[in-house]
């Protein structure tokens, strides 16, 4: 079980999550999971992911809406609590970028 869940909140900004990622990637420590609550559906972002998830040293989990309703955020973001598998969350915009050091502060 990780000791961390990161949530990153994310809508339809693919090449920010792609260096959110890179990012969480070159951590000092990896013993996190993160979990992409996305407040939409797009095929190119579960491409990516599908394409992708070997190359990060973390599990990642993409919960996702069905349609695109209108701003529903927060309804995603309980959805990515529900989910957590980790008692610490630590939640990042999808702006948000790290530096290696990040996981260190929180462990």
């Amino acid at each position: 079980m990780p000791s961390i869940s990161i949530v990153i909140s994310y809508y339809k900004a693919l090449g920010d999550l792609k260096l959110i990622l890179k990012a969480l990637n070159q951590q000092s420590k990896s013993d996190f999971e993160v979990i992409i609550s996305e407040d939409d559906t797009t095929q190119n972002t579960k491409k990516f992911l599908n394409n992708n998830q070997p190359k990060y040293n973390f599990p990642i989990l993409h919960n996702y809406q069905s349609e695109d309703l209108g701003f529903r955020k927060n309804m995603m973001l309980n959805r990515a609590i529900l989910s957590a598998n980790a008692e610490m969350l630590v939640f990042i915009d999808g702006v948000m970028y790290s530096n290696r050091f990040l996981m260190f502060i929180f462990n």
